[in-house]
């Protein structure tokens, strides 16, 4: 959706916006989003930022929800909107200045590669990030407010965020959270109409927030022992920061052990793995020429690894 169409569309009080989820709590639908709880989730994102904004920039595409989101707080706080053509590398200008500005983990790791993207984040009110995990060191030079933050179409974006500082995500207030019995979070809150809905993301819960372990449908089963890829990659990342969205942990049948890790890297990529309690649980590496991505720019894993002959477990 283009921002003139939703500025008319808002403008002349449309009650529902039809938008695309990116599959994050089952296969990918059509789903309507209700003006009020727009509303409700733009006033807050406002309870975490230090401050209000002098505008927006918008670097996202405009048909998913963290693009549309933007607009959204754009008329709800009553700032100018800065919307730019969607680029994996974002090429920012000085509209970005005082600007709050929603980035995927895969744009912020490009802008930290150029000096002058770097300044001109810095020049930044606030940066939210979202959609993926973040397995990067963000430079002490970033001088703006960061936030990683956790959400879905479902929940009209985020309903948690984090510093980059603590490895907890928070939620926003009069969200509830809980689990189920494979340790999945759970949220229920006003955009939920006070029905809990089901993620496949487990989480471990500690001081009133939660740590991501990783997706429910990645664990690997290995003899009984659960492992969980995201852990395992941010471990890697952690030595290697070169390497972001240039490898994945997956697994493949085995058996014996019923399934067993599998380290999936860009041919001719250069890897420290020191041994630790995860790591020496990949029994496999295998190179490709390249790896596979999502519209909203994650590692295709299932894809990735067909690409690359592997008997999937």
């Amino acid at each position: 959706m283009n921002e003139a169409t939703f500025k008319k569309d808002w403008e002349q009080g449309v009650e529902r916006f039809l938008l695309q989820t990116s599959g994050s709590t089952g296969a990918p639908k059509t789903i309507a989003l209700e003006r009020a709880k727009l509303i409700w989730s733009a006033e807050q994102t406002l309870t975490f930022l230090p401050s209000k904004p002098k505008r927006m920039y918008v670097c996202l595409p405009t048909y998913k929800v963290g693009g549309f989101m933007q607009m959204v707080r754009a008329l709800v706080w009553n700032i100018p909107l800065c919307i730019k053509t969607p680029e994996a590398k974002p090429v920012l200008d000085m509209d970005v200045k005082e600007a709050c500005i929603s980035l995927t983990p895969h744009q912020l790791y490009h802008c930290l590669q150029s000096e002058k993207t770097m300044h001109a984040l810095s020049q930044a009110h606030s940066i939210l990030i979202g959609g993926g995990s973040l397995g990067f060191e963000v430079p002490d030079v970033i001088s703006s407010k960061l936030f990683h933050t956790y959400g879905m179409t479902e929940t009209y974006s985020h309903i948690a965020y984090r510093s980059l500082d603590s490895d907890y995500f928070y939620p926003i207030p009069t969200v509830d959270l809980d689990v189920n019995e494979e340790s999945c979070l759970k949220i229920k809150c006003a955009l939920t109409d006070g029905k809990w809905l089901q993620t496949t993301d487990v989480v471990a819960f500690e001081n009133g927030g939660f740590k991501i372990l990783g997706r429910n449908d990645h664990v690997i089963n290995s003899g009984g022992l659960k492992l969980y890829p995201e852990e395992m990659e941010a471990e890697i990342l952690a030595e290697n920061p070169h390497a972001f969205h240039s490898f994945f942990i997956g697994s493949i049948k085995d058996s014996v052990l019923g399934e067993k890790g599998v380290l999936v890297k860009k041919r001719g990529l250069e890897l420290s793995l020191s041994p630790s309690s995860t790591l020496k649980y990949i029994k496999v590496t295998v190179e490709v020429d390249c790896l596979l991505f999502t519209a909203t720019e994650k590692i295709d894993r299932r894809r990735s690894m067909k690409e690359a002959g592997l008997d999937l477990a």
